[in-house]
C-alpha cells in the first residue's frame, strides 16, 4: 500500500505534514487517503482560486485538482501543500457573480452534508472551465438530459411521483421526486435507508431501482413503473372478491420475494396491500394471474444472525402482537403480516378491524380469531390451515418462509410443472442471473454501523422508533452461525459479505484489491 503523502512525494509532490480535511495548515494525526499501488495521478486542472476561510476573509490560492480531490498550495510554485478539499460526495452549486469585492469575481461552492466551502475565480472562461472539471467528478447529470418527465402519478409523504421515459432507450419508469429541505433528518434517514436496501434487492417481486440521481435540494428515485395499482386497489375493483387460485398465485410470488429479502438478512416491517404493486396495464389486458410485487423499504431493517430489534412501528392492523408489546421482534413479523394479507384477500375483511387504534391493538392481543364457517368453509382445508399458522399470536410456533413455501396450500393451486422448492431457491439466487449493476455500493452503514457488534440500535421514524435500550442485548457469534463478519471501512463495503444462520444465508460478494484487504485484516482485531 502507498499512502497518498508517499506518492506525491514521489511525484515531485510534498506535504506539509498529514493532511487536514478542514483545508487548513492544521496536522490531522491520519491520512484520509489510502490508495493502492496502481492507483494513477491526474491533474485535471490548476489555477489560482479565492477560497473564503473560516474567518470569513478571502485567501488566494494555487488550486489542483487532483482525482478527486482539491489541493491546494500558498504559492503556484510550492512543493508544499497547504490542504485538501474532499470532492467525492459533494454537490456543486453556481453562485451568482459577487460584485461587492474590488472587482466582480466568479462563484461556486461545494455543498457538503454539513458544511458548504465557497470559491471565487476571476476570469469567467476560466470559472467555466472550473465548473465542467468538478462536474466531470462528482457524476453531474442533469436529469432533463437522461429522462422525459411526464404527468404525476401519485404522492405521497415525501414528495411526488412522476412517469418518465428513459431517453436512451425509450424505457417507461416512475420518478419518485423528493424534496430534502422539507424533511427532517429521521425523514431522510427513511428515505436512504430505502435507497440502500433497494441497491441490495433484485428480485422479480420486487420492485426494480434503475437510477438515483441527487443534488443539494432534491433526490431522485428511478423505478420500473407498475400500472396495476397496489394490491388493496386490485382488490376493492373486483369488490374484494378473488379467487383462492388467484390468492394463492399472488401470495406465492410476494412469498417468494420475503424468501429472498430474509435471506440477505433484510426484514421488511411494513407489508401489507398498499405496498405491493401490481404489474399489469389495466388499459391492456385484465390477467388471470397479475405480477405482484414489493415496494417501500422505508421501515425495513437489516439483521445479523440471532438478532432481533425492539420498535413500535409498522401498520396497525398488519402488526403482529409483538410489535403491540414492545417484545423483542425478528423476521416472523413479516409473516404475521402475510397471514393478515392472506386471509384479507380470501375473506374480503381483516380479521382485526376497528376504526379505532387501540381498539385494534386490543383485538390483535385478546381477540380468538374466529374463522366464520359460511366464509370458510368455501376455501381448501390447506387454505384455512395456511391463514392459520401464519396468525399464531406467538412468534415462537409461528411457521417460517421456508415452511411458507413449502405449505401444501401453494401445491395445490400452483403449476405443479414446476418444483417449488426449485422456484424458491431460484428467487435466493436471482440477483446473480439478472445482471443488475450498483449505481453505488450498498451503505450497509444506514442498517448496523458495526455488523461485528450485532447491536440492536435504535433507528428512529418519527413516532415510530426503536425502544427502550435496556432491552436490547449483543448477540454473540457461535461458530455453528457466524461464516464470517461485514467489515466496513469509510462507509464502504469493502470485503466479502457472508452472513449465515441456521435458517437462512446471506451472500454479498464484492471484489476489491487483495493489498486492500490485507491492510484490513492486519489493522482489524480478529473478532472471534
Amino acid at each position: 500500500m502507498v499512502s497518498l503523502h508517499q506518492k506525491f512525494s514521489n511525484k515531485n509532490f510534498k506535504f506539509k505534514g498529514n493532511l487536514s480535511s478542514s483545508g487548513s495548515g492544521s496536522i490531522s494525526e491520519k491520512l484520509l487517503y489510502v490508495y493502492s499501488a496502481k492507483d494513477s495521478i491526474v491533474t485535471r486542472m490548476e489555477g489560482w482560486l479565492y477560497k473564503l476561510s473560516k474567518s470569513e476573509n478571502i485567501k488566494k490560492r494555487w488550486f489542483k485538482l487532483i482525482n478527486r480531490d482539491f489541493i491546494y498550495y500558498k504559492k503556484e510554485s510550492n512543493n508544499f501543500c497547504k490542504g485538501i478539499h474532499i470532492i467525492c460526495n459533494t454537490f456543486l452549486k453556481e453562485n451568482s457573480i459577487r460584485s461587492d469585492l474590488n472587482k466582480p469575481m466568479f462563484s461556486f461552492s461545494l455543498i457538503y452534508s454539513d458544511k458548504e466551502r465557497i470559491y471565487y475565480c476571476e476570469d469567467k472562461d476560466e470559472y467555466l472551465n472550473w465548473i465542467k472539471a468538478i462536474n466531470s467528478i462528482t457524476g453531474y447529470v442533469d436529469i432533463l438530459d437522461k429522462y422525459e418527465i411526464g404527468n404525476i402519478l401519485g404522492k405521497g409523504k415525501y414528495g411526488e411521483v412522476k412517469a418518465c421515459i428513459q431517453k436512451e432507450n425509450g424505457r417507461e419508469a416512475a420518478i419518485k421526486i423528493i424534496n430534502k429541505i422539507k424533511l427532517k433528518s429521521h425523514e431522510l434517514h427513511v428515505i436512504r435507508s430505502e435507497i440502500e436496501i433497494l441497491k441490495i434487492c433484485t428480485h422479480p417481486h420486487i420492485i426494480k431501482l434503475y437510477d438515483i440521481l441527487e443534488n443539494q435540494d432534491y433526490i431522485y428515485i428511478i423505478m420500473e413503473l407498475c400500472k396495476g395499482g397496489d394490491l388493496f386497489d386490485y382488490l376493492k375493483a373486483r369488490k374484494f372478491k378473488i379467487s383462492e387460485k388467484v390468492a394463492a398465485n399472488i401470495i406465492h410470488q410476494i412469498s417468494t420475494a420475503i424468501y429472498y429479502l430474509h435471506s440477505y438478512g433484510i426484514v421488511h416491517r411494513d407489508l401489507k396491500p398498499e405496498n405491493i404493486i401490481m404489474d399489469f396495464d389495466p388499459d391492456k389486458n385484465d390477467p388471470e394471474f397479475p405480477t405482484a410485487k414489493i415496494l417501500d423499504f422505508g421501515l425495513s431493517k437489516m439483521l445479523g444472525p440471532g438478532q432481533k430489534f425492539v420498535a413500535y412501528l409498522g401498520t396497525i392492523g398488519y402488526s403482529p402482537p409483538e410489535i403491540i408489546l414492545k417484545k423483542p421482534s425478528d423476521y416472523s413479523v413479516d409473516l404475521w403480516s402475510l397471514g393478515v394479507i392472506t386471509f384479507l384477500m380470501l375473506a374480503g375483511y381483516l380479521p382485526f378491524n376497528s376504526k379505532n387504534k387501540n381498539e385494534v391493538e386490543n383485538l390483535v392481543l385478546n381477540k380468538k380469531l374466529i374463522y366464520d364457517k359460511e366464509t370458510w368453509s368455501k376455501f381448501t382445508k390447506e387454505g384455512n390451515n395456511f391463514v392459520h399458522e401464519l396468525l399464531n399470536k406467538d412468534s415462537k410456533y409461528r411457521i417460517d418462509i421456508r415452511q411458507v413455501l413449502e405449505h401444501n396450500w401453494f401445491k395445490n393451486f400452483i403449476n405443479k410443472n414446476n418444483d417449488i422448492i426449485e422456484q424458491r431457491e431460484n428467487s435466493k439466487y436471482q440477483s446473480e442471473k439478472s445482471g443488475f449493476r450498483f449505481y453505488s455500493l450498498p451503505n450497509l452503514d444506514m442498517f448496523n454501523k458495526d455488523f461485528s457488534k450485532f447491536n440492536c440500535d435504535a433507528s428512529k421514524f418519527g413516532s415510530n422508533e426503536d425502544l427502550d435500550t435496556k432491552e436490547k442485548k449483543e448477540v454473540s457469534l457461535t461458530n455453528e452461525k457466524k461464516k464470517e463478519v461485514v467489515r466496513l471501512t469509510s462507509n464502504k463495503l469493502i470485503s466479502l459479505i457472508k452472513i449465515s444462520t441456521i435458517k437462512s444465508e446471506a451472500y454479498i460478494e464484492h471484489t476489491l484489491e487483495n493489498e486492500i484487504v490485507n491492510n484490513i485484516n492486519k489493522s482489524d482485531k480478529n473478532i472471534n
